[in-house]
C-alpha cells in the first residue's frame, strides 16, 4: 500500500512540474528548436542544467501571502519658481493660505513659474534631497535641497516647502564679483496636494517582490567579501575544465572585481559572463541568477560610461530555462523601501531593452498594463513601469505594433499623471 501511495505522490509531482514547464513554454514562446545556441551566452548542455535547476524551483514555488510593503516617499503636488518678488510676503502668503492658485494670484504671473509633479523624497547625507517635476512627458527634473537632517513626519502636516536658498540664479563677472544686472533672485518650491509619505504596496505588486527574493536569494553574494580590483587570466577552454577546476576557477572570480574603462570596454561583462558560466555548469543557482541579472542590466563598474550604448541583454537565455521571465523582471523593476539589505532591483531602461527581445510580446504588454493600473501600487511605480514601457517600445523594431503601443501610452500617461 505504501509503495502504492510513493508510486501515486511521485507521479502527481512528475505531472505537476511537467504542466508548469508546459504553461511557461507557453508564456515564453521559445522554442529550443528554433534557438542558435551559438548566438547566447550559454552552451546547450549548460541551459539544459540550470532548465532542472529551474523546474525543481517552479515546483516549489510558495502561495505567497499579501505582505504590506512600503513605497519610497512621494506625493503629488506642484512645483513652482518665483522670480524677484518680496519672498517674505510669499511665504506668509503660504502659510496663510490654503489653495496653491489663491496664493499665486496675489502676484504678477510673469514672474511665476509652476508644473504639476510627482514628488520624490530622496535623503542623502546632512540633508534632503528633493527631486521634483518628475513628469511622464520629461526625461529630466528640477530639484532642490533642503539642508539639515529632517524626518518625514516634520513634512507631513504642511502644504509647501521652500529651498533654503534664494540666489539660485547668481551670475558673476569675470572678478568672481556678482553681476547685479543679470543676477536674479528666485524662491523655488513645492506646493503638495496631499501629505508626503510612503503609501502601501500590497496585492499582486506585493506578491512579485516576494518572488524576486524567492528566486534571487537575498543571502548569497555574488562577490566574496574581500574581493578587490583587479584583473584575471582565464583558460582559454572553459569546457575542458573538470568539475574540480570549475568551482576553484570561480572562487578565484569572485575575489576579483573587473572595472572597465568606458562603455564599450568588454572586461567586466566578459568576466562577468564567465563567473555565470561557472556558477550554471556547477550548478551554483544563486550566484548564476545574480550574474546573469546583472549582464542583464549592465550593472558594472566603468570609469566613464554611456548608458545609450547598445549592448545584448540575454533574455532568451532565461526563457530557455523555462523562469517566469516577465514576473521575475516586473518584479526588480519596482522601488520599495522595507525589502532585505541584499534584495536585487533592476534598472527599467534595461528591462524595457530586454523585452523587447523578448518572445511573448502580447503577453509582457497585458501584463504591464495590468501592472500599472492595480490599484495597490503607488504612483511612483506606476510612473516607472510606463517609462519602461515607452523604453520598451522604442527598441520595438515593429511599426506596426510601435503605432498601436503608443496609443497605450498615452491612455495610461493621461490616467496616471499629475
Amino acid at each position: 500500500m505504501k509503495k502504492i501511495f510513493l508510486l501515486i505522490s511521485i507521479c502527481l509531482l512528475f505531472s505537476c512540474n511537467e504542466q508548469n514547464k508546459s504553461t511557461l513554454q507557453q508564456v515564453n514562446k521559445v522554442e529550443n528548436t528554433e534557438v542558435d545556441y551559438s548566438d547566447l551566452l550559454y552552451s546547450k548542455n549548460t541551459i539544459k542544467k540550470l532548465t532542472y535547476i529551474v523546474d525543481s524551483i517552479n515546483s516549489q514555488t510558495p502561495n505567497f501571502k499579501n505582505k504590506n510593503f512600503k513605497s519610497l516617499i512621494h506625493t503629488k503636488g506642484i512645483y513652482f519658481e518665483i522670480k524677484d518678488i518680496n519672498f517674505e510676503k510669499v511665504i506668509k502668503s503660504f502659510k496663510s493660505e490654503k489653495d496653491f492658485d489663491s496664493i499665486v494670484k496675489q502676484f504678477p504671473s510673469s514672474r511665476i513659474k509652476k508644473n504639476k509633479s510627482l514628488i520624490l523624497l530622496t535623503q542623502e547625507p546632512n540633508n534632503l534631497k528633493f527631486y521634483n517635476d518628475i513628469q511622464l512627458n520629461k526625461t529630466s527634473s528640477n530639484r532642490i535641497f533642503v539642508r539639515g537632517k529632517l524626518s518625514e513626519n516634520q513634512f507631513q502636516n504642511n502644504k509647501y516647502l521652500f529651498e533654503d536658498n534664494f540666489d539660485t540664479a547668481v551670475r558673476y563677472n569675470h572678478d568672481n564679483t556678482i553681476d547685479t544686472l543679470r543676477h536674479e533672485r528666485r524662491l523655488k518650491g513645492f506646493y503638495f496636494n496631499s501629505p508626503i509619505s510612503s503609501t502601501s504596496i500590497s496585492g499582486k505588486p506585493s506578491k512579485l517582490i516576494q518572488y524576486v527574493d524567492f528566486m534571487i536569494d537575498t543571502l548569497s553574494t555574488q562577490y566574496s567579501k574581500n574581493a578587490k580590483i583587479g584583473n584575471i587570466e582565464y583558460p582559454k577552454k572553459l569546457d575542458s575544465l573538470n568539475i574540480f577546476e570549475k568551482k576553484e576557477l570561480l572562487t578565484k572570480c569572485r575575489e576579483t572585481y573587473i572595472r572597465g574603462y568606458c562603455s564599450q570596454d568588454s572586461g567586466p561583462i566578459i568576466h562577468e559572463t564567465i563567473i555565470a558560466k561557472l556558477a550554471g555548469e556547477t550548478y551554483n543557482w544563486n550566484i548564476f541568477l545574480r550574474s546573469h541579472l546583472n549582464i542583464l542590466n549592465d550593472y558594472f563598474s566603468r570609469m566613464s560610461d554611456n548608458r545609450g550604448a547598445k549592448r545584448k541583454t540575454y533574455i532568451k537565455e532565461l526563457e530557455l530555462m523555462n523562469i517566469n521571465v516577465v514576473k521575475l523582471l516586473l518584479g526588480t523593476a519596482l522601488s520599495v523601501k522595507n525589502v532585505n539589505e541584499n534584495h536585487f532591483f533592476g534598472d527599467i531602461h534595461r528591462i524595457g531593452m530586454a523585452f523587447s527581445e523578448y518572445s511573448n510580446k502580447d503577453y509582457f504588454e497585458k501584463e504591464l498594463i495590468r501592472l500599472v493600473n492595480s490599484p495597490k501600487l503607488d504612483s511612483y511605480n506606476k510612473y516607472k513601469l510606463i517609462w519602461l514601457f515607452e523604453t520598451y517600445n522604442n527598441c520595438l523594431s515593429n511599426p506596426k505594433r510601435k503605432e498601436l503601443n503608443k496609443q497605450k501610452l498615452k491612455v495610461l500617461k493621461e490616467k496616471h499623471s499629475a
